[in-house]
């Protein structure tokens, strides 16, 4: 339904049980001045006037925790996927492809021992380099607004700034919340800072790690 619709709804209501990304603005509040408390079924409230609901005495209740193991496992996902051409073995194999293995270009990459840059170690950031952790040995460093002392100390993460960052990371995992500020963080002129050494393979004429 359109917003407007949405409204003319919620004016009726005394708590609302929100699944979605509908906008509670100043907007919203003011025109939907019955409404005495607000569940959210997700984990983030960025669409939430929170300063707005609180002037009000209106909760506002969401899920913290619930998806962090799930996302993070996604994310470990992604990473193996990546570092092991996973995507690219699987095309092959639907289009009957098997040909000649390029050996080193086509094995992708090993994860034992590499560093972990994350960027933004809350719960779910936490998971992601607890897995890596236990499953590769990886070492952890990770930017945040604040220190992360739990990781700190039950993973030996290491705090460091944003270009440290991007220059000692193998891999690099984003666990943060978009904010226009940040569209342009991760640009090319961010990536040149982080030279691996890479090597050229004369067979398949191609660069790999």
């Amino acid at each position: 339904m359109s917003r407007e619709e949405w409204l003319q709804y919620c004016k009726n209501t005394d708590t609302i049980l929100n699944v979605g990304g509908n906008k509670f603005d100043q907007e919203f509040f003011e025109q939907c001045p019955n409404v005495k408390a607000i569940a959210l079924f997700s984990v983030g409230f960025d669409h939430v006037d929170i300063k707005e609901a609180t002037k009000r005495n209106i909760p506002i209740g969401n899920t913290p925790d619930v998806l962090s193991r799930a996302t993070s496992d996604v994310a470990f996902l992604l990473m193996q996927s990546v570092s092991r051409r996973a995507s690219f073995y699987f095309q092959k194999v639907k289009d009957g492809n098997w040909g000649i293995l390029i050996r080193f270009y086509e094995l992708g990459q090993e994860l034992y021992g590499k560093t972990l840059g994350v960027f933004g170690l809350g719960r779910i950031g936490f998971e992601m380099a607890e897995k890596c952790k236990k499953a590769f040995g990886m070492n952890i460093i990770y930017h945040n607004r604040n220190h992360n002392e739990e990781a700190e100390k039950e993973l030996d993460a290491k705090y460091v700034s944003f270009d440290e960052l991007i220059e000692q990371s193998d891999v690099l995992s984003i666990h943060a919340n978009f904010k226009p500020e940040q569209s342009n963080l991760f640009n090319a002129s961010v990536f040149e800072k982080n030279e691996k050494e890479c090597h050229f393979c004369e067979y398949s004429k191609r660069w790999f790690l």
